[in-house]
């Protein structure tokens, strides 16, 4: 079923990534906190779909596939947002990188990636 409670929470969850990176760019004093309400609340809808699909026997192939997608898309763009933020003392740019391409079809991750000084 593809509009069923715990699929729409799924759409949701996508919905909620264009607005996330907006808000992580407004110019306001308020916007980093919105972002990171806008991702708790994604993560609430994450734990909330998979609660009611085994709750309301509401699963299926499609939610199973939806679902993980979901994650890595909101992960991955949050970690995009961090990388290239330069008031974020990340040690390496490989660690928002490593996750995002960890699960690429055929990949293990990064090899060229020095996670200490160069």
């Amino acid at each position: 079923m593809l509009f069923n409670t715990p699929n729409l929470l799924t759409y949701l969850r996508i919905a909620l990534i264009p607005a996330f990176i907006v808000a992580y760019y407004l110019d306001r004093p308020w916007a980093h906190a919105l972002a990171t309400g806008l991702f708790i609340l994604a993560a609430l809808t994450d734990w909330l779909d998979g609660y009611l699909a085994r709750r309301l026997e509401q699963t299926s192939p499609f939610g199973a596939f939806l679902d993980p997608v979901a994650d890595k898309l909101m992960i991955a763009a949050a970690l995009v947002l961090l990388v290239a933020d330069p008031y974020v003392q990340a040690p390496s740019p490989c660690l928002g990188y490593a996750p995002v391409r960890r699960d690429g079809p055929g990949h293990s991750g990064p090899r060229n990636c020095r996670l200490g000084p160069a």
